[in-house]
C-alpha cells in the first residue's frame, strides 16, 4: 500500500511492568522486542494479559485524558469543545470568528481546555472498514477484558455494559483479516468466555459528527468547509501515501493541532508541502482529525448502547433518523439479527426512557435492547483514564 508499512509485518513489544499508560516503563520492567503482530502487557497483580496491535502510527495520540471530578462545562466552553470536534484543527481566531466571540477568550479557554484535557485532540488514517465485537466476560473479568481491548492499536471504543455483552468494542478491521481476529487474536484475550463479531455494513453517523445540540447549521457549516465526510464513500483508505504522508501521520497522532511550522520541523518537509499534504488528506477524508471530550462535560452523563431490529426496508431510514438526534454519538448498520448499532449520551435516565419509548425514529423499529454503559476505557481511540 504504497509507503504505507502494514501492522502486521512490524515488530512488537511485550512489556512486563505494572498497569502504566502507552508507552511508558518503569524501573524493573523487562522488555523484549520480538517478530511478531502482537505486543502482550503482563501485570503480575492482577494477572492481566493483553494485546495491542503497533502500527507506524499505532494510535499514539491515545494518551491518557481525564475528566472524572469535573462538572459541566459552561456554555462557552461547551462551545469552543464543540467547535472543535467540527474541526479540531481550526484556529482560535477562526473559532473565535465563528462563535461571534473575542479572540483573546476562546484563546484562553480552549487552550486550557486543551492543556487540562478536557478536550483531546486526536488524528488518525481513515479507516478501512470496522468490526463489532460483543465480549462475553467470565465473572469478574470484564475490566481486565476492556483493558486488554483498549490496548489494542487497531482499537477506537471500548465499553463496559450492563448486560450481555459486558463489553463493546469497536475495531479497525479489514475484511481480509476478519477471520485471524475470529479464530486467533481474540481467543488469547484471557477472560472471554465468547464474542460475536459483526462487520459495520455503513455508517450513518460517526461521533467525529456528534454536534450536541450547542452548534448552530451556519457555524457547523462555516467550521466545516469543504471536507469530504467521513462516512462517505465506500470508506477505504487512499492507497497512494507515501512516505511523506505516513511522516505527517505519525507527527499528527500525538497532537491534532501541532501547527504547520512545527509539522515541518519533525518531519523535514517544507512549510508548503506540509499545508498542501494536511490540506488534501483532510479534504479527501483520509486524515480524521478528532476532538474527543467526555459527554458528562457537555451535560449528558448518561451513556447507552442500543441494538435496534427493523424491518429490512426501513434500516436506512431509521438509522438516518435516529443519527440525526442531537444525543446519537455514534449510529451504524452491521451485521446480525440486530442491524442497527446506536450510542447515545443523555442528560439523565428518564430522558433516555423517553428517547428509547417515544421518540419518532421507533415509528418502524420492532424492538430496542438497551444497555447502559458503566465504564470507558477508550473513546474515539484515546484510552481514558479508566483504561490506563
Amino acid at each position: 500500500m504504497g509507503g504505507e508499512q502494514s501492522a502486521l509485518d512490524c515488530t512488537s513489544v511485550i512489556a512486563c511492568s505494572s498497569l502504566r499508560e502507552p508507552g511508558r516503563s518503569s524501573a524493573g520492567s523487562s522488555l523484549c522486542v520480538l517478530p511478531h503482530k502482537h505486543a502482550q502487557r503482563i501485570t503480575p497483580g492482577q494477572y492481566q494479559v493483553g494485546y495491542r496491535l503497533y502500527s507506524p502510527y499505532s494510535w499514539l495520540m491515545s494518551e491518557t485524558y481525564r475528566s472524572r471530578g469535573r462538572g459541566p462545562l459552561d456554555r462557552l466552553d461547551q462551545r469552543i469543545a464543540c467547535a472543535l470536534q467540527v474541526d479540531g484543527r481550526a484556529s482560535w481566531r477562526y473559532i473565535a470568528e465563528v462563535l461571534g466571540e473575542s479572540e483573546r477568550t476562546v484563546t484562553r479557554r480552549g487552550t486550557k481546555l486543551v492543556g487540562d484535557r478536557a478536550v483531546t485532540i486526536a488524528a488518525r488514517p481513515r479507516s478501512r472498514s470496522n468490526t463489532i465485537v460483543g465480549a462475553h466476560c467470565e465473572l469478574g473479568q470484564s475490566r481486565i477484558v476492556a483493558r486488554a481491548f483498549a490496548q489494542r492499536g487497531d482499537s477506537f471504543l471500548v465499553h463496559i455494559l450492563t448486560g450481555t455483552p459486558e463489553c463493546v468494542v469497536l475495531l479497525d478491521c479489514s475484511r481480509e483479516r476478519l477471520g485471524e481476529l475470529v479464530f486467533e487474536d481474540l481467543p488469547g484475550i484471557r477472560g472471554l468466555i465468547n464474542t460475536s463479531t459483526q462487520p459495520v455494513l455503513r455508517h450513518t453517523h460517526t461521533i467525529s459528527r456528534w454536534r450536541p445540540d450547542v452548534l448552530t447549521d451556519v457555524e457547523v457549516r462555516a467550521l466545516t468547509g469543504d471536507r469530504r465526510d467521513e462516512t462517505e464513500g465506500d470508506g477505504t483508505a487512499n492507497v497512494f501515501r507515501d512516505k511523506a504522508d505516513d511522516l505527517l501521520l505519525q507527527a499528527l497522532a500525538t497532537d491534532g493541532r501541532r501547527s504547520i511550522d512545527e509539522l515541518s520541523r519533525l518531519t523535514g518537509l517544507s512549510d508548503t508541502t506540509v499545508r498542501r499534504r494536511v490540506e488534501r488528506m483532510r479534504r479527501d477524508g483520509d486524515l480524521v482529525v478528532r476532538a474527543i471530550v467526555e459527554p458528562a462535560l457537555l451535560g449528558l452523563p448518561v451513556e447507552a448502547v442500543l441494538w435496534v431490529t427493523a424491518k429490512p426496508t426501513e434500516v436506512e431510514s431509521v438509522s438516518q433518523e435516529l443519527g440525526r438526534s442531537p444525543f446519537a454519538r455514534y449510529v451504524s448498520v452491521i451485521v446480525g439479527d440486530r442491524q442497527i448499532m446506536a450510542i447515545v449520551a443523555m442528560p439523565s435516565e428518564a430522558a433516555l426512557y423517553e428517547f428509547v419509548t417515544r421518540s419518532s425514529w421507533l415509528g418502524n423499529v420492532h424492538s430496542v435492547d438497551t444497555a447502559i454503559i458503566l465504564e470507558t476505557y477508550k473513546r474515539g481511540g484515546a484510552i481514558t483514564g479508566t483504561g490506563s
